[in-house]
């Protein structure tokens, strides 16, 4: 996966905050975008966020992972995010005996592609089609890490992404995860690795979606020198 981490032009603009209703913390990293989809930013580590004035009058989308998604006109400085009330379906922890790791993706010296590293329970088996994995498993299969090859014009900057089931209509379905999942890239290009052992991700079947969404986000501006 490439990416490039792109600056947002300055204008007159408003700052608003992002906290979550019942604890008052700031929610970092939120995406906000209006709804033409013209204009999209993320709050900051501090949950605040700057909006052009010329665009103070239209109607925002405001989502986070485990936060109900707000559709408002921004009229007040502070903005309260709620809790979902709905979680992921309970996972049942199932002791790691014997397991064993499969990679999907391809890395050689002179080429890097976005792999998975598999944790896996009871593998029976994988093999390789062209671009195309498929590994016959008995129940249990768990996402160990993920890398991508990036490429950033500043260090350390930081990136979200997503990972979804497959639904029965090969679409992205449920999201894998109840929090964020961040990386960060250094500077040029790179393989970047996310670990992601502890969230303890489970699949049910050898499809999955990973999305990349790039933060607009301070720590991520850079100046282009002519």
């Amino acid at each position: 996966l490439f990416f490039l981490f792109l600056s947002v032009s300055a204008f007159a603009q408003q700052t608003f905050y992002l906290k979550d209703k019942t604890t008052e913390n700031p929610v970092a990293y939120a995406s906000i975008y209006n709804e033409i989809g013209t204009f999209k930013i993320n709050s900051e580590s501090d949950g605040s966020f700057v909006i052009p004035e010329d665009l103070n009058t239209e109607t925002f989308i405001i989502e986070s992972i485990g936060y109900e998604i707000i559709q408002t006109s921004l009229e007040t400085s502070v903005v309260y995010m709620n809790d979902k009330s709905e979680t992921l379906e309970e996972m049942i922890i199932i002791p790691r005996l014997g397991t064993k790791e499969v990679k999907v993706g391809i890395s050689t010296k002179n080429k890097h592609y976005g792999f998975m590293v598999f944790s896996e329970q009871n593998v029976k088996s994988s093999t390789y089609f062209g671009n195309k994995y498929t590994i016959d498993f008995d129940k249990f299969l768990f996402i160990k890490e993920i890398n991508l090859k990036t490429q950033s014009k500043v260090n350390n900057a930081k990136f979200a992404i997503r990972i979804y089931d497959v639904n029965e209509n090969g679409e992205p379905g449920q999201l894998l995860h109840d929090e964020p999942i961040y990386g960060i890239a250094k500077k040029g290009k790179t393989i970047t690795n996310i670990n992601l052992e502890n969230l303890k991700l489970q699949l049910t079947s050898n499809d999955f979606f990973v999305f990349f969404e790039p933060l607009f986000i301070n720590e991520n501006h850079y100046t282009e020198k002519k």
